[in-house]
């Protein structure tokens, strides 16, 4: 579990503007690792089809309950590891991914963007942002990132 900030960046804004311009509509948008789902309520508001995915089953249920009768109509929860998710080719018109793939390690990296080509239609786009442990939302962990890393470069 990470950190869910509420605000939009300049490319998930981007991204965001993109979907509610878009001819084509309704979009259909995977989120994935929503945490509590303000990215989700944001492409709400731009009218798309949003399936949400969160590792955690209490947080979509959180998103659910806090969104309107009419949004619930174009969302979709999906619990789980976005790594390990299946979805049919091509069936998708976007997928957001804000703040969470710092987490993964590098197979895993090339493992999501395999799959989000494969999930994408021709003409998709992927939104992927990352944070740095020098973000101020990790200002309390910089000494011990910095302790670690010195460890693991020691061990080599």
């Amino acid at each position: 579990m990470g950190v869910m900030l509420e605000d939009v960046g300049k490319f998930d804004g981007e991204f965001l503007d993109a979907v509610k311009q878009s001819p084509k509509n309704p979009l259909k948008i995977l989120d994935l690792c929503v945490a509590y789902g303000f990215t989700t309520k944001e492409l709400l508001k731009t009218g798309a089809d949003v399936t949400a995915d969160d590792l955690s089953e209490e947080h979509l249920k959180h998103l659910w309950e806090t969104v309107s009768e009419e949004e619930r109509t174009r969302l979709q929860l999906l619990p789980g590891n976005a790594v390990e998710l299946e979805f049919p080719a091509k069936s998708v018109d976007g997928i957001m991914a804000c703040r969470w793939f710092n987490f993964l390690t590098g197979d895993k990296v090339r493992k999501v963007l395999e799959k989000s080509y494969n999930w994408l239609v021709p003409s998709g786009t992927l939104c992927v942002t990352a944070e740095s442990i020098h973000s101020a939302c990790f200002v309390n962990a910089y000494a011990k990132y910095v302790r670690a890393k010195e460890s693991s470069a020691e061990d080599e």
